[in-house]
């Protein structure tokens, strides 16, 4: 039987997930999640060109897509935190910390330093185990630089919380990852009939979800 929510249409393109043709999805919605399939820009629009690299070469360090998306699939993740950087953003930040673009700057920069003092290369140029271990340095608080335009150790450790937390928002609110993961938290309604959510038990799903396609999802459901 042909689930509910799908609209009689061609195949959706290979990068489009069948979530956003779900009629459980609003209009205004879908549009959102939509915009987030495309890189907001090709260039920087916040961050330094040098910053900007070395943001793009610790992501897939500190976040592996691998075992969730489709080998290729690119999710942007470092154009939409840069163009996210430029605000408006949610109003608050550390005291010790300047403001969050400057703070990203002057952070991702540290990164770049200490990997040049410490190996004699650039960040971007590190294998992955080295730039995961400058990772692991800064979120234990072993890393920072005591000069202008940089971030201290203790600086360096409170970002760490920043960079994580923004990382989880960017790949959390992709469509491609929401399906694959078997996420429906966005399926609350359509726009001409109200459909919510009618099983609520432990472990209870509707006919209208999306089912996880991640094998990290579907090894975590055969174990339920």
């Amino acid at each position: 039987m042909k689930p509910k929510h799908r609209r009689p249409q061609c195949p959706p393109p290979p990068d489009r997930p069948e979530i956003l043709d779900s009629d459980h999805l609003s209009a205004r919605t879908r549009d959102i999640l939509t915009s987030r399939l495309s890189a907001p820009e090709t260039q920087p629009r916040t961050l330094s060109l040098q910053a900007y690299a070395v943001l793009d070469a610790l992501l897939p360090v500190l976040l592996p897509l691998d075992e969730i998306l489709p080998p290729g699939t690119d999710i942007n993740m470092t154009a939409r935190i840069d163009a996210a950087l430029s605000g408006p953003r949610d109003g608050w930040r550390f005291a010790d910390l300047p403001p969050d673009a400057e703070a990203w700057e002057a952070a991702l920069l540290t990164l770049d330093d200490v990997a040049a003092e410490q190996h004699g290369i650039r960040f971007i140029h590190l294998a992955p185990e080295l730039r995961g271990t400058l990772l692991d340095a800064m979120m234990t608080g072993q890393l920072g630089l005591d000069r202008d335009g940089r971030l201290s150790i203790p600086q360096m450790a409170r970002w760490a919380g920043d960079l994580r937390g923004e990382v989880v928002d960017c790949v959390m609110s992709d469509p491609r990852v929401q399906q694959a993961l078997g996420i429906s938290s966005s399926l609350t309604g359509g726009d001409t009939v109200f459909q919510g959510f009618t099983e609520v038990g432990p472990d209870s799903r509707e006919d209208f979800e999306p089912k996880a396609t991640a094998p990290l999802a579907q090894m975590a459901d055969s174990r339920e």
